[in-house]
């Protein structure tokens, strides 16, 4: 065999090792199928959308990963992994922190990124309300072991989701959260009432109008409030037909059905340019402050005395024939978020 012979067989013969390799390390990486825990370590609860359920260190209320040894023997969690984004399976890592046989462990996913193995945990992501993929990977393995995908299902505030024991393969609404401790029963269904719809939709507008709304499920209540308050099954008006509106006006709405969740609360918010420009400093029942001031600076009250709240805006411009017409269009070009 000669040399350039010799040469070509080693070329390829390398190539195809290398891309052997490259194979399984692609194989080894995939997550497993849908649901399926195939490691000692499990996500077995999580919430998305924490309201009241758990508080933090800081006094705030971040969403929440909870993950369960359910092995025979403890577990150092230094060699895994929590990730939002499948493509970056090293994206937090656990510290150097050993769980107990069937010991739960509670991880903050608040984006604080907190790794002290004596102190609360926190992930340097956030969950998403409206759902995302989410998976625990095994360094020691190069692979997946857990994960809730391709994305857990849009969530409700304060109400968890996972699986009812470890030997289920799909995680489920659950009635009550139980971070820390064996899951409970499931909520009553795992469908959800879908959104509300409304006609026309939030924005800038010169006339009265009428707003409808309605849900594609069928027989489900809808509750709508003008106050800023949620609706809930106890609180808001039923919805019975088109919603006169003529002033400024924040229309919160949600539907309800026996047997399924609750839809999200959905918010929109219609706005009359005439009475904004022309609102007093303090119309009745806003806010009669803003709050206090921070520091001393001369000429203000001290430090700690309420700011006094003013909502009118200046009439040498509104009145103005020069800029009315320019202050409207300029008000109009701001997107309504809500």
């Amino acid at each position: 065999m000669n040399s350039r012979r010799r040469t070509k067989l080693i070329f390829w013969t390398i190539t195809i090792v290398l891309l052997i390799i490259g194979i399984v390390i692609l194989i080894r990486r995939e997550a497993p199928g849908d649901g399926v825990a195939t490691g000692p370590l499990v996500i077995s609860e999580l919430m998305a959308s924490n309201g009241t359920s758990v508080q933090d260190e800081d006094g705030d209320f971040p969403d929440w990963i909870e993950i369960h040894n359910t092995a025979r023997q403890p577990v150092n969690l230094s060699g895994y992994t929590l990730t939002d984004d499948p493509g970056r399976p090293e994206k937090w890592a656990f510290p150097n922190l050993t769980l107990a046989p069937d010991e739960y462990l509670l991880v903050f996913a608040s984006g604080k990124n907190r790794i002290d193995p004596n102190s609360p945990l926190h992930t340097n992501f956030r969950l998403q309300k409206d759902g995302e993929y989410l998976g625990l990977y095994s360094l020691y393995d190069g692979r997946f072991i857990d994960q809730v995908a391709p994305v857990y299902p849009e969530q409700r505030r304060d109400i968890a989701f996972g699986r009812q024991t470890d030997q289920e393969t799909q995680p489920l609404y659950l009635s009550n959260p139980s971070p820390g401790n064996a899951n409970t029963a499931p909520a009553p269904s795992a469908d959800l009432v879908a959104p509300i719809q409304f006609s026309p939709t939030r924005g800038f507008y010169d006339e009265p109008f009428q707003v409808v709304l309605q849900t594609h499920t069928p027989d489900a209540t809808i509750r709508y409030t003008l106050d800023g308050t949620e609706p809930t099954l106890n609180n808001g008006e039923i919805y019975s037909g088109p919603i006169p509106v003529d002033r400024i006006t924040v229309i919160r709405a949600a539907a309800f059905k026996d047997g399924l969740l609750a839809s999200s609360i959905n918010t929109h918010s219609y706005i009359f340019l005439d009475e904004v420009i022309e609102q007093p400093s303090n119309p009745p029942g806003w806010p009669g402050t803003w709050g206090v001031y921070l520091d001393f600076r001369p000429y203000q009250p001290p430090k700690g005395a309420p700011v006094p709240a003013d909502y009118e805006m200046d009439p040498r411009i509104t009145h103005h024939p020069d800029y009315n017409q320019s202050l409207k269009d300029g008000l109009k070009a701001i997107p309504t978020l809500s």
